[in-house]
């Protein structure tokens, strides 16, 4: 199933991971861990963010990858099922 994966990082956590480096970790860890089809990364708000589309085989594989994120840098997550055109299009 195909995860449209949205986070923001609060900017005090932001900071403090980024001076640290572990902000660097957890975001090459997440891009490891999901192998995703596209990642975005970008401000939002004036809040560190991300995007990424990659596929799961259940739903449930999302929690560790949202706990990660979480512990790491205290990440608000949206996921979202997505389709592309061609999935769409074969919806009845």
């Amino acid at each position: 199933m195909r995860m449209m994966y949205k986070f923001l990082i609060p900017n005090q956590k932001g900071d403090q991971t980024k001076l640290d480096g572990s902000l660097r970790k957890a975001l090459k860890e997440l891009v490891e861990e999901t192998k995703p089809e596209s990642a975005y990364f970008y401000m939002y708000h004036g809040k560190r963010g991300g995007l990424l589309v990659f596929d799961v085989e259940h739903p449930g594989d999302l929690v560790p990858i949202n706990d990660k994120l979480i512990a790491a840098t205290g990440a608000e997550i949206n996921v979202h099922p997505t389709l592309n055109w061609e999935e769409l299009e074969k919806t009845p």
